[in-house]
């Protein structure tokens, strides 16, 4: 492809921009999506697949012309509001098949998902995407954007965030060597897991006015080896106008105004009083898509835990109602249990009844999951009721079920009993476990301890922690320590915690969170923004009715308190974890 990509007027790209890795950063609606959108415009116009994963929900307007009259590109939408094919969260392996297949480029819109449905498809999507890339003989180039890439690849890895973050790394990382390229597009660089910022060969940057995304600007550019002063002018930049930095694959520092696109800019701040345009999107063949999408889709409904316990419910529903009716049974003696005596069409669908949830029982079982055995004992009761042979239940060995940690709830805990015959865990082991199990990639000793409410130079904190080592659940190297496999399992799974304003309100009231903590919480969630740490504690009201000290032992306290649990990021400029405002 001998095409030249003109991102500006005054700087082209070349096209095996293809398979580099990009970041747009910006503050809202400065013009990071739209610059990001300009680029895709070219690579699927210089013949590249381009895949977006859209987790905002405004990347349709590629399929709409600028003016809003016309048609823009052949992109099938797949999932969110506008798509024209719906989207399963379990469908992620079927849609880097269909991506891998076809050679199409396509807009993936997880808009619609919860956190944790988005972070099951991301982590399949890119599972099977990397393996069918990896093993192409002859790579063709991909390029994907990855909107509002700190929900992807976050700087917090917690729980089930390391293995989606993980392989978007590998991707990020080693892509090129496959042919793939990467765009993270963000407001929040400090937010964006750092092993894969420093991966970036060309930072496409526009106003940007926070003090944090800046500073987290500079570390980029020293880790480059560059001058960082540029960076005091980018809250001056004017709306749509980017410095360009890329040290090594162009060896460039350019100041541009990005390029019009030709397509519909859907991400466009709405205006007070503007009749936004609502324009449907003009149907595309895509017979071939929705036919096998839809054969997976009902197959991967067959796994699906939450299909299968609305199922379930539906199922219990219909075999109670089957079960009201009954007519003279013969008489109970010691040696018989009593059978009600059904008519032939209270039989056939009872046995219905009894086969469906046998068979979601047992794809339930493979999934390793408690819940299969309690199910399939609905389905022999159902066989039971009907007069039919029913066969040993089917048991899932308690080895081959894989833990699975949730994110964090409250650390402390009881003592509880072990299994199998093993020592008891005791009420200090079970409270490091729980800390430790609702942050997987490792804890500080000391702050392990002061979540869990042990002092880590205690001797209680220190022989349950040494009792946790013996018995393989803890390791660690120098003073962080880590929870193993065997200490997952022993833990068990952590109730989930929520987002936003119902986040919010949980720590607020949180046992663990004294007034000084409350009052950090409540300034921060309230502003919304960054804030230096004196204009916190200005607007904060202690107990003696007047603000806390800044430099005061209190206010210190509950700073280190919240930092330990990771609810606030930054130093002396804090802000609220992103999770507060999902």
């Amino acid at each position: 492809m001998s095409h030249k990509l003109h991102i500006s007027d005054e700087l082209s790209l070349p096209v095996d921009a293809a398979t580099q890795t990009f970041a747009f950063v910006a503050r809202k609606g400065a013009g990071k999506t739209y610059a990001a959108g300009k680029l895709n415009e070219l690579l699927i116009d210089a013949g590249v697949q381009c895949v977006i994963l859209d987790t905002v929900g405004n990347w349709y307007g590629l399929r709409i012309s600028a003016d809003g009259k016309g048609n823009g590109f052949d992109v099938p939408v797949l999932g969110g509001l506008r798509g024209d094919i719906p989207l399963e969260p379990t469908g992620g392996e079927l849609v880097a098949d269909l991506v891998a297949d076809t050679g199409r480029s396509v807009i993936v819109d997880v808009s619609q998902f919860s956190q944790a449905d988005r972070k099951r498809f991301a982590t399949a999507f890119a599972k099977r995407l990397w393996q069918r890339k990896k093993a192409e003989s002859n790579p063709t180039p991909l390029f994907i954007t990855l909107e509002e890439a700190q929900l992807i690849v976050p700087q917090m890895v917690r729980g089930d965030d390391a293995a989606m973050v993980g392989i978007w790394e590998e991707i990020i990382r080693l892509g090129r060597n496959y042919g793939i390229g990467v765009a993270m597009i963000t407001q929040r660089p400090q937010s964006v897991n750092k092993e894969v910022l420093t991966q970036t060969e060309c930072l496409v940057v526009l106003q940007v006015n926070g003090a944090p995304e800046r500073k987290a600007l500079k570390e980029w550019i020293v880790h480059q080896g560059m001058d960082t002063k540029l960076v005091d002018e980018l809250p001056t930049l004017p709306i749509g106008t980017a410095y360009i930095w890329s040290p090594q694959w162009l060896g460039i520092l350019q100041k541009v105004k990005i390029a019009k696109k030709k397509t519909f800019d859907a991400s466009a701040t709405p205006k007070v009083g503007e009749k936004r345009l609502q324009r449907e999107l003009a149907p595309l063949d895509l017979e071939a898509f929705k036919s096998k999408m839809a054969a997976t889709i009902e197959k991967a409904k067959e796994n699906d835990a939450g299909h299968l316990k609305r199922t379930i419910a539906e199922l219990k529903r219909d075999l109670q109602k089957v079960q009201t009716t009954k007519v003279a049974a013969p008489p109970v003696t010691a040696k018989t249990k009593e059978v009600p005596i059904l008519k032939d069409s209270q039989v056939h669908k009872l046995v219905a009844v009894a086969e469906r949830v046998e068979k979601f029982a047992d794809n339930l079982s493979k999934m390793g999951t408690d819940l299969a055995a309690a199910i399939r004992q609905h389905g022999i009761n159902a066989r039971i009721a009907a007069g039919h042979h029913v066969s040993a239940p089917h048991t899932v060995q308690k080895d081959s079920m894989p833990a699975r940690v949730m994110p964090r709830s409250i650390p402390r805990a009881n003592a509880a009993p072990a299994t199998n015959g093993e020592k008891p865990i005791g009420k200090a082991e079970r409270a490091i476990l729980r800390v430790l199990a609702n942050f997987p990639a490792g804890k500080p000793k000391k702050q392990v301890g002061r979540i869990a409410g042990y002092s880590h130079t205690g001797g209680g904190f220190g022989n349950a922690l040494s009792a946790l080592r013996t018995r393989g659940f803890v390791e660690g190297t120098g003073d962080v320590l880590q929870i193993t496999q065997p200490g997952l399992e022993a833990n068990g799974p952590v109730e989930p915690l929520p987002t936003g304003r119902e986040l919010y309100e949980y720590w607020s009231t949180h046992p663990e969170m004294g007034r000084a903590e409350r009052e950090i919480m409540r300034v921060l969630y309230e502003a919304g923004k960054t804030m230096t740490k004196e204009e916190v504690a200005a607007l904060t009201i202690s107990n003696k009715g007047s603000p806390y000290e800044v430099d005061g032992g209190g206010f210190g306290n509950g700073l280190s308190t919240l930092r330990a649990y990771e609810l606030i990021e930054g130093r002396n400029e804090i802000q609220l974890a992103p999770e507060f405002f999902e």
